[in-house]
């Protein structure tokens, strides 16, 4: 199972994925016309959501699978 997260209006990727990948949290990063789309595993969830939340984002959770 995978958790999605939609990251409307998104920064770099280096910017997004730069933390998680200090915290060792793997990602899916999928990009379209309108949204892009990082995606983590579900036992990584709570680890990134607190990572994007230090850092003044919101993160809302959709289980997909």
């Amino acid at each position: 199972m995978l958790l999605l997260v939609l990251i409307p209006d998104s920064p770099h990727l280096r910017h997004v994925s730069a933390p998680l990948a200090a915290a060792g949290v793997s990602i899916l990063y999928q990009s379209s016309y309108f949204t892009d789309f990082l995606l983590v595993k579900a036992e990584d969830f709570d680890r990134a959501q607190r990572i994007f939340k230090s850092r003044g984002c919101e993160c809302s959770p959709s289980t997909v699978g």
